[in-house]
């Protein structure tokens, strides 16, 4: 299968199509999906670019801290360079809850379609 949407990608693996390739932290926005144990890795970065000049002016500079502090493994553990399964998040994330980035995907988030809260205790 060929897609330019992650979504539809992880839509179609969750509804069974077959077997793929998600980031790790898939399960802790939502996806229906059980991690395989095949002792496979693949690290992928995430890029912020933007021109050198740029971060000269403040609100631009603000915006790059603000994006990093989003978005940065301090926040989420599984943004680290060490691997972390998906089994393993719950003891790992002790941050808020998180959304639900499937719901209203017919038939794809969890059962009430509410957003999932990861790392609380049931």
């Amino acid at each position: 299968m060929r897609t330019n949407t992650s979504a539809a990608y992880a839509w179609t693996i969750a509804k069974g199509a077959g077997v793929g390739w998600l980031p790790t932290y898939a399960r802790a926005c939502g996806a229906r999906v059980v991690p395989l144990d095949l002792d496979m890795r693949l690290k992928l970065g995430i890029w912020l670019v933007h021109h050198p000049s740029a971060s000269r002016v403040a609100r631009v500079r603000h915006t790059i801290e603000w994006i990093a502090d989003r978005c940065g493994p301090k926040r989420y553990p599984w943004l680290r360079g060490e691997f972390i399964h998906p089994n393993d998040f719950d003891d790992r994330y002790t941050g808020p809850p998180l959304l639900n980035l499937f719901e209203g995907f017919v038939g794809f988030g969890t059962e009430s379609n509410e957003p999932r809260e990861w790392g609380a205790r049931v």
